[in-house]
């Protein structure tokens, strides 16, 4: 027998469990062998509470040294990303970039893009500093049985109460000055979703690295609420179109910015674990840009303004996009994010298709802190087109081209025979077309 105070196989026991070498002799060799097992089991447990507790410090000291090269105060992070200065800031566009010209004797016919150009805050050199090593973060992911709850700390200095009882997240607790190392993606079991189109989703949250609070929904500032030119939201729905699932821009959902120095970390982590769930994101330097649903089908969201020195409300997004006129709101806003997958059959039943992910969000409430003229990239209503040389060169001339004659009659028939118009009235001849060389096109 080994020594009472020493540990078997190298592997230390709990406090207060004895060990079975303290045993006395006069114990039979089968309650000893009993009494091993036991101490086994024992150890075994310690190993992978031990394992455990190990990868989850080695997950917070990745988490840390994330952040060193560019590890800055709350104070400094708040200075250096002050949504309040923005209009300080000079803006930076793709009209900067190198434009694309057409080649030599050619000319270009332009494109069709739908949202105005891209443009954003010319980002200082320590303020790239930051966003890039919130890009290279990755957050721990740790389950989450209830994700519609908050949990609030104790001394309520990171999740508190209003007077109403519903719960608020302080500045402490808002992704654009939480510190990464202090917080983890909480992700709750995933639910079947038959709102839409069959799918499964998963909400994610912000959970305390020590499990003290959580907030089921992400705050932050900087966030970009983008504007929706006037004429179109003046469009009506038009048979055949998009909008016939009744969903419209400026309507029921809109374009957002999240800032990668709020969100980086996040959707980093994310890009890594669930693969294709950034596949509906577009990015630029320092946004993450996506649309996102006004609120839930149940309510929408809301968006507070001050006028006068009045706080002022509405919850009617197409009013904010009125105000706007096609420029957009910088705000300090709340969204929700969601894990989605599509769902299969599998033994007569629907389960997750985790082969590929996507993102939901969801914008709840937004308080507009400054008008700017921030955009994303446009999206592309019609791709432009290059004319090389050559085409133009061998191009014939259309302004004194031929003239299709033709007459039709008024019969009922849509199927017209040999000699007959498009709706089968007799025609003197087949229509021709007649040019200034006689030639014909056909």
């Amino acid at each position: 027998m080994s020594d009472s105070n020493q540990p078997r196989n190298g592997t230390p026991t709990r406090p207060g469990v004895q060990n079975t070498s303290a045993l006395t002799d006069t114990k039979t060799s089968t309650d000893t062998s009993l009494m091993d097992d036991q101490a086994s089991t024992t150890g075994s447990i310690d190993t992978k509470a031990s394992t455990k507790k190990s990868a989850m410090d080695k997950l917070k000291e990745k988490s840390r040294n994330a952040n060193t090269n560019a590890m800055i105060s709350q104070t400094e992070r708040m200075n250096l990303f002050d949504s309040t200065k923005a209009d300080k800031m000079e803006t930076k566009g793709t009209s900067s970039l190198k434009s694309l010209a057409p080649t030599e004797g050619g000319f270009m016919i332009s494109g069709r893009n739908v949202g105005a150009e891209e443009n954003e805050p010319d980002w200082t050199e320590e303020q790239m500093k930051f966003i890039r090593s919130m890009t290279t973060t990755t957050l721990q992911i740790v389950p989450v049985k209830d994700t519609r709850r908050s949990v609030m700390d104790p001394d309520q200095k990171f999740v508190g109460r209003d007077e109403n009882g519903s719960i608020v997240p302080t500045e402490e607790a808002y992704v654009s000055s939480l510190d990464p190392s202090h917080y983890c993606v909480g992700t709750g079991p995933m639910k079947y979703d038959t709102t839409g189109s069959p799918r499964f989703y998963s909400d994610a949250v912000v959970a305390d690295i020590n499990g003290q609070w959580l907030v089921n929904q992400w705050t932050s500032e900087w966030v970009v609420i983008e504007g929706v030119a006037p004429n179109v939201l003046m469009q009506q729905h038009k048979t055949g179109s998009a909008t016939q699932s009744g969903r419209r821009i400026g309507y029921n959902f809109a374009r957002i910015g999240l800032p990668k120095s709020s969100f980086g970390a996040l959707f980093n982590t994310l890009a890594i674990n669930h693969p294709g769930s950034m596949s509906s994101i577009t990015e630029t330097r320092g946004y993450y840009w996506t649309n996102a649903s006004w609120g839930v089908a149940s309510f929408s969201g809301t968006f507070a303004y001050m006028e006068d020195g009045k706080l002022q409300r509405t919850t009617n997004l197409v009013d904010v996009m009125r105000m706007l006129n096609g420029r957009s709101s910088l705000c300090l806003a709340t969204v929700a994010i969601s894990i989605t997958c599509s769902a299969k059959a599998e033994r007569e039943k629907m389960v997750p298709n985790t082969d590929s992910y996507g993102l939901s969000i969801k914008l709840h409430n937004a308080f507009g802190v400054n008008t700017v003229d921030f955009h994303g990239p446009p999206q592309q209503g019609s791709t432009g087109m290059m004319i090389p040389k050559r085409f133009v060169e061998g191009a014939q001339s259309m302004s004194k081209g031929g003239v299709m004659r033709s007459s039709m009659g008024n019969s009922s028939s849509i199927f017209a025979s040999k000699n007959q118009g498009l709706f089968g009235a007799s025609v003197a001849a087949p229509p021709t077309i007649r040019s200034d060389d006689n030639a014909s096109f056909m």
